[in-house]
């Protein structure tokens, strides 16, 4: 069977940006304050790449009794808030004997090509938090960490601890359950999002290259996150990182791209 396609706007609100910020932790100022975005070259605040990723999945077809297994996305440009693009989504016919169905994923300016990902999805269903969970924790400052400090064997995200209220908002807002995203995948995602934007790199980094895969994990677990910079490259100012998450009952295996951007260095006020 040919593949199906759809297409759509996408169009990510500020207040969506805020809300993805308030639910991850994720709160780097690169998102969600325009006075520093200002002195980007963005020239303003620019939204997750990883929400835009959820936005695209919540608007194409519904993959009744699937759940998400892997999610890979390449991200080329930044999207902003307020402005409308276009999304473009291939749904594979499923194979196997877990009927895994495949998406292809597009988010264009115009001609231009912002964000490129794939999503595989199998039967499955999705669980709840975690009981007793423990109480939400993420840094309270985005990290400004020298390019030149950032050494290859350095571990973060340890300390991280979603917001499960929060992430359950989100994905009934954007109707994420219906589309094979449940409340175990958010944790991951919002621990990625976080990482990289308020750990490592931190502040001036953007997320430009994402992997995630997901399997069942024995046993009922809290959470709990664990990541590695696993190169430092000082030719293109990249970091990688891979990390592994256990929450619930899922086991995720993440590899980030950060782009480390160079920030500007304010001027002096006139005499």
């Amino acid at each position: 069977m040919d593949p199906k396609s759809a297409t759509g706007s996408l169009h990510v609100t500020h207040d969506e940006v805020l809300s993805f910020a308030e639910a991850t932790g994720d709160a780097s100022p690169l998102h969600v304050d325009a006075s520093y975005a200002r002195c980007t070259p963005f020239g303003e605040p620019v939204a997750h790449g990883l929400l835009c990723l959820l936005k695209v999945l919540a608007e194409a077809p519904p993959l009744t009794g699937r759940t998400l297994a892997a999610l890979r996305a390449r991200f080329v440009g930044p999207v902003l808030p307020g402005q409308s693009y276009v999304w473009e989504v291939e749904t594979a016919a499923p194979e196997g004997e877990d009927g895994a169905i495949g998406l292809s994923i597009r988010v264009v300016d115009g001609r231009r090509t912002l964000i490129e990902g794939e999503a595989d999805f199998v039967r499955g269903e999705l669980r709840a938090a975690p009981p007793k969970a423990a109480r939400p924790k993420a840094a309270t400052e985005s990290a400004v960490t020298p390019f030149e400090e950032l050494a290859v064997g350095a571990v973060h995200g340890g300390a991280y601890r979603p917001d499960w209220q929060a992430l359950r908002s989100l994905g009934a807002e954007l109707c994420l359950p219906d589309h094979g995203v449940g409340v175990e995948h958010l944790a991951v995602l919002g621990w990625s999002s976080h990482l990289a934007g308020m750990e490592a790199p931190g502040r001036a980094a953007m997320i430009s290259g994402y992997e995630m895969t997901c399997d069942d994990a024995a046993g009922r677990k809290g959470f709990t996150g664990r990541a590695e910079i696993t190169d430092v490259d000082e030719r293109f100012r990249t970091v990688r990182l891979a990390g592994e998450v256990l929450v619930g009952r899922l086991e995720a295996h993440v590899r980030l791209r950060t782009v480390v951007r160079r920030e500007a260095v304010p001027r002096p006020p006139a005499n």
